[in-house]
C-alpha cells in the first residue's frame, strides 16, 4: 500500500511539471524607437500552440531609472510572436529597459539606448 501511494505522489508530481515543460520563454526581443511618432515599437518570438492560455502576460518598460510603464495582456493575437507599440518620450541618451513575462513560465529583457 505505501509503494502505491509514493507511486501516486510520483506521478502527480510529474504531471505538474508537464505544462512547464511544453512553456517557452519571450525570445529574440527587438526594440526600436521612433523620434518622429514618439512611439517605442517592441517585436518578440514567443510560440504557443493556444495564444489564449499561454501567452505574454506582462510587460514592464522602463525609461532610465524612472516608474515603469507596466502592460497587461489577456491574450496574444499570433502564435508565433507578440508586436505591441507604445507612445514614449524620449530623447538621444535615455535607455529604455523592456521585460516581457510569460503567463506560464519564463521572461525575456531587451534594453534599447536611444541614440
Amino acid at each position: 500500500m505505501r509503494q502505491i501511494l509514493i507511486r501516486i505522489l510520483i506521478c502527480g508530481f510529474f504531471l505538474q511539471l508537464a505544462p512547464l515543460v511544453s512553456a517557452k520563454p519571450p525570445t529574440d526581443i527587438k526594440l526600436e524607437y521612433n523620434k518622429t511618432s514618439q512611439m517605442l515599437h517592441i517585436e518578440m518570438r514567443h510560440v504557443t500552440s493556444n495564444n489564449r492560455d499561454h501567452y505574454i502576460r506582462r510587460v514592464i518598460i522602463t525609461k532610465n531609472s524612472e516608474k515603469p510603464i507596466v502592460l497587461w495582456e489577456v491574450s496574444q493575437p499570433s502564435p508565433s510572436q507578440f508586436i505591441k507599440d507604445v507612445p514614449m518620450v524620449a530623447k538621444v541618451g535615455d535607455s529604455i529597459r523592456v521585460e516581457a513575462i510569460c503567463s506560464n513560465v519564463g521572461r525575456g529583457q531587451a534594453t534599447l539606448k536611444i541614440k
